[in-house]
């Protein structure tokens, strides 16, 4: 049986071609970078189809996903993220100025894979990669601010939750439980969000 799109054609025939564009092109550096964020991102598409998903069916896991590829990629996998979740989930993106600038830079744009609230709201892992645990670091609005963070697996399972508050913190994630693998950390707080990924070995 071939397995197809729903517009028609072959879609292993499609994904072999997909795969051929970095050495067709010669990609490298950012634009591979580039490339295999919105390979993965179609990918996981894909994956939503075969569910029987649609962009409006997504869970938590999916959606943090996407606000993964939305807050921490470049090029189409950041766009076609922030596309399905304004679309969807009216959440809406903008090349905006960081909250702290100047207005001497009034006119500058932030680059498309930056969030206009890095400086007030953020996330970060160590070590990286980890073995046995992961130190997650976290800013948020103020010392009154409570948020959580999600760490899910490529697949988008949520494999863990942590409650976190104050102005600054450190959370720790016992990782022995865990297979080896690629993780995705996210910082949600109000409507902001941050997001990384880890390495557990």
């Amino acid at each position: 049986m071939q397995t197809t799109l729903s517009g028609g054609g072959d879609t292993a025939n499609a994904l072999t071609l997909l795969n051929l564009i970095p050495s067709l092109y010669e990609l490298q550096g950012e634009q591979l970078d580039e490339f295999t964020d919105y390979k993965d991102l179609l990918l996981t598409q894909l994956g939503w189809k075969y569910q029987g998903k649609t962009i409006f069916d997504l869970d938590t896991t999916d959606i943090v996903l996407l606000d993964y590829y939305a807050n921490n990629t470049a090029g189409e996998a950041s766009y076609m993220a922030k596309n399905i979740l304004s679309f969807a989930y009216n959440r809406y993106y903008c090349d905006c100025l960081n909250l702290y600038d100047s207005l001497d830079y009034k006119s500058a744009r932030l680059p498309n894979n930056r969030s206009a609230y890095d400086e007030v709201i953020n996330i970060s892992a160590s070590p990286n990669p980890a073995s046995i645990w992961v130190a997650f670091t976290y800013t948020l609005l103020s010392i009154y601010s409570t948020g959580s963070i999600q760490v899910t697996d490529v697949n988008g399972r949520l494999v863990a939750t942590f409650e976190v508050n104050g102005k600054q913190g450190q959370q720790l994630w016992d990782t022995r439980s865990v297979g080896s693998g690629l993780y995705v950390y996210t910082l949600n707080s109000s409507r902001f969000s941050s997001s990384g990924k880890v390495v557990v070995k």
